[in-house]
């Protein structure tokens, strides 16, 4: 008589169902409250993302697997009918798992394809407010006649050409004579903003704050 690998096979789908379900909750819980949905590692909810896309499928189908080939042996005889039970539910844990699992694959790749895009968006938005502040100490070093701040920021406006793009809208406040906060706000459904600092040679000083879809 063979021994049962009930228990594992049981162990094996009941992780994996607990593990995808819990990932679909929490995916409904964040986009209900309009969450953003990024894989940041510093967090379970990251691990789980990356288990349920990369290891969810595997797993799901090696517990079906081993679920069918015993109960097969169970039938002839090889295996005790007392692990029937026990291994039907893990093959039925296990098939749903894995089910559930190619769902949550397809929303693991679309977090993913989103994190991307909205990393490189980040970065664009965040390179025009450099772009800003170098426009901005232009106006501040040019003399006041010539239509310049002087040696100020005060009065400074962004120009037309620089106040938007397909990325979003920038504005600029003047803090100080020596001080520029400069403000990027996305266009898209999920707002972002990022707000920089300014100082006299027209770098950034600070920290940069992100906010919104931007905070990760």
């Amino acid at each position: 008589m063979l021994k049962s690998r009930g228990k594992f096979i049981l162990t094996l789908g009941s992780l994996l169902f607990v593990a995808v379900v819990s990932n679909i909750v929490m995916i409904i819980i964040m986009s209900s409250a309009n969450l953003p949905l990024y894989f940041k590692l510093q967090n379970p909810f990251g691990y789980l993302q990356l288990f349920c896309l990369f290891a969810g499928p595997p797993l799901g189908i090696i517990a079906w697997r081993m679920a069918q080939t015993d109960i097969k042996k169970i039938g002839a005889g090889t295996i005790s009918a007392s692990a029937s039970g026990i291994t039907r539910l893990g093959r039925l844990l296990g098939a749903s798992g894995t089910f559930l699992s190619f769902i949550t694959a397809l929303m693991g790749l679309f977090i993913l394809f989103t994190s991307v895009r909205t990393a490189a968006l980040k970065d664009a938005m965040t390179e025009h407010l450099v772009t800003l502040g170098s426009n901005a100490y232009q106006y501040r070093h040019r003399p006041a006649p010539l239509r310049g701040g002087g040696g100020s920021y005060s009065g400074y406006v962004i120009p037309d050409r620089l106040s938007s793009d397909e990325y979003g809208t920038y504005t600029a406040i003047v803090a100080h004579r020596d001080t520029l906060l400069l403000k990027a706000e996305t266009v898209l459904d999920m707002s972002g903003t990022i707000t920089m600092a300014i100082d006299s040679t027209g770098r950034s000083v600070g920290q940069v704050k992100f906010g919104g879809m931007f905070d990760f």
